[in-house]
């Protein structure tokens, strides 16, 4: 369950632009419909590292029961590597980007969304809970300490030129 596990992650992306898709509108009856055409914002180049304390659901990343994906059903992901790294836990997180942080809990300059909490796993999945977060961005810049729980990671110079990257852990 959720509230049994820590998670923390980062993500990247290289950039972002603007196609156009086609949506398909439908009223009532298959008669009605009728196609349109929309501007869609997407994001390319993405870089998502996730942390878990927990080696089952590492072990579920290196073989994934079904496709992973990235939001949509047609933004598929897949595995680079699952490895065992060695981290440094804090108390104070001074540099945070790439991530979200629970609204309420901490003050931040940041833009607020909300976001479901988890899933469950029957079919159709349903949202459990949706709460607001914080979203900062892969350029934020941090301008006060947060007393909260994290990490530091020494081994992913990817994302930044500095080495580390701080990791907020996500908790129910």
């Amino acid at each position: 369950m959720p509230q049994d596990n820590k998670i923390g992650f980062v993500f990247q992306t290289g950039g972002k632009a603007v196609d156009l898709e086609t949506i398909y509108q439908m009223q009532n009856s298959l008669k009605g419909i009728k196609s349109n055409v929309i501007r869609r914002e997407f994001l390319f180049d993405n870089h998502l590292w996730i942390y878990t304390q927990d080696i089952k659901v590492a072990d579920a990343f290196g073989n994934p029961y079904f496709q992973l994906l990235l939001g949509r059903s047609g933004d598929l992901a897949s595995v680079n590597e699952v490895v065992e790294i060695e981290v440094e836990p804090m108390q104070k997180l001074t540099k945070l980007k790439g991530t979200i942080v629970p609204f309420g809990k901490y003050v931040l300059a940041a833009a607020i969304n909300a976001l479901p909490v988890y899933f469950t796993n029957t079919i159709p999945r349903r949202n459990v809970g949706t709460k607001p977060y914080y979203l900062l961005e892969s350029n934020y810049r941090q301008n006060q300490e947060l007393n909260a729980k994290g990490f530091i990671d020494f081994t992913n110079d990817f994302f930044i030129k500095e080495k580390g990257i701080e990791i907020y852990w996500q908790e129910l």
